[in-house]
C-alpha cells in the first residue's frame, strides 16, 4: 500500500454512484437546479455540478484533511459497478499518474450493466434496475415469471462482487505502477456479505471452469483468492458508527430526509459527507485484511499492527 503524504498537494479522483456523485441534491434538465426548495434556500448560488463537486460531496469535505488542488468526479447516480471500470481504464491511460488518489465507492454488486432487448431495440440498465421493472416496463412476455427465474438463478451477489475485486485488483496494481494512490471503500454504503471458505472455493471453480480450454492459466491470482482479496486496498474502521454518529439526538444519521433538505430521500446531506470523509481520512493509510470469524466467516477488519 503507497500511503499518502499528507505535507504533498494531489489531485483526488473519485468514482462510485450517486452517494460520490451528489446528484441527489440535484434535479436534471436541460441544466442543474436543486432538488428542493429547501436546498435552494440553503445554499443560494446557480446548482452545478462544478458547486455540488467541489462543496458538497465526501471529496470535497476531504480537503479540510488533504491537499487537493482538483477534483475529478466520476460518480454515476444509479450506476457505480461498469462506470467505475471505464473510468479507472481512462485514469489508467495517462502515463503518469504520482499525484493522484484515486478512492472507489463501492456500489452494490447488482449494479452491473445489463444490455437486453424486448422489442427490437436495445436498452442498456443494471441489474438492479431490472429486477424492479413492472410488467408494464417491458414486452417480454410473461415478464413476472420471467423476472422471478431471472432473480432467483442469475443474480449472485457475491460472486458479482468477488468478480468486481478482482477487477479493482488489476487496476490497482497498474496504476500503483505509475504512482497513483488508490483506495477502495464500501461502509457506510455498502457492505460486503460475510463469505466462507466453500464461497471462495467455488468461485476459484467457476473461473477456472471459464478458462479450461486454455493452455495457460490467464488468471494466477485465483490460485488464492483470499490471498487477492487481501491485497486490496479496502479501508475499514471499526469506529465508523460512532464516526458518524450525529451530535444531535434528534436525527438517526445526517441525511437529506433527516434534515428536512429533501423529503424521502436517505442520501447523505453536506454534513453526513463531511463525516464520511473524517472516516476515510482516519482509515486512508490503515490495511486491511479478511478474517475468519465464528462459524468459518469472513469478515473485514483492520490488520494487526
Amino acid at each position: 500500500m503507497i500511503k499518502v503524504n499528507f505535507n504533498k498537494e494531489y489531485i483526488l479522483a473519485g468514482l462510485g454512484c450517486s452517494h460520490t456523485q451528489g446528484c441527489a441534491f440535484a434535479i436534471y434538465g436541460e441544466k442543474l437546479k436543486w432538488a428542493s426548495k429547501e436546498l435552494e434556500d440553503k445554499y443560494k448560488v446557480e446548482c452545478t455540478p462544478e458547486f455540488i463537486t467541489d462543496n458538497l460531496t465526501w471529496m470535497a469535505k476531504l480537503k479540510k484533511y488533504i491537499k487537493i488542488s482538483k477534483i475529478l468526479n466520476y460518480g454515476a447516480g444509479g450506476l457505480g459497478y461498469d462506470n467505475t471500470l471505464y473510468a479507472l481504464k481512462k485514469l489508467s491511460l495517462k502515463p503518469n499518474l504520482d499525484k493522484y488518489i484515486i478512492i472507489v465507492q463501492i456500489a452494490h454488486p447488482h449494479r452491473k450493466n445489463l444490455i437486453w432487448s424486448d422489442d427490437g431495440w436495445y436498452r442498456n440498465s443494471t441489474q438492479r434496475e431490472f429486477i424492479l421493472f413492472k410488467k408494464s416496463d417491458t414486452k417480454i412476455p410473461n415478464f413476472d415469471l420471467f423476472k422471478k427465474i431471472y432473480t432467483n438463478v442469475f443474480l449472485t451477489e457475491l460472486y458479482n462482487l468477488f468478480d468486481y475485486y478482482e477487477k479493482l485488483l488489476y487496476f490497482q496494481n497498474l496504476l500503483e505502477s505509475k504512482g497513483a494512490i488508490l483506495r477502495i471503500f464500501e461502509s457506510p454504503f455498502y457492505n460486503t456479505p460475510a463469505f466462507s471458505k466453500k464461497d471462495l472455493t467455488i468461485y476459484e471453480k467457476l473461473k477456472k471452469d471459464l478458462f479450461r480450454r486454455m493452455y495457460l492459466d490467464p488468471l494466477p491470482l485465483l490460485s488464492n483468492s483470499l490471498e487477492a482479496l487481501n491485497k486490496l486496498n479496502l479501508l475499514y474502521d471499526h469506529n465508523l458508527p460512532e464516526i458518524l454518529k450525529p451530535k444531535d439526538p434528534s436525527i438517526i444519521a445526517h441525511t437529506l430526509h433527516a434534515e428536512g433538505l429533501l423529503l424521502g430521500d436517505q442520501h447523505y446531506s453536506e454534513k453526513g459527507n463531511e463525516l464520511v470523509a473524517k472516516y476515510l481520512f482516519k482509515s486512508i493509510n490503515k490495511e486491511t485484511e479478511f478474517k475468519l470469524q465464528g462459524d468459518n466467516l469472513y469478515y473485514l477488519n483492520e490488520k494487526a499492527s
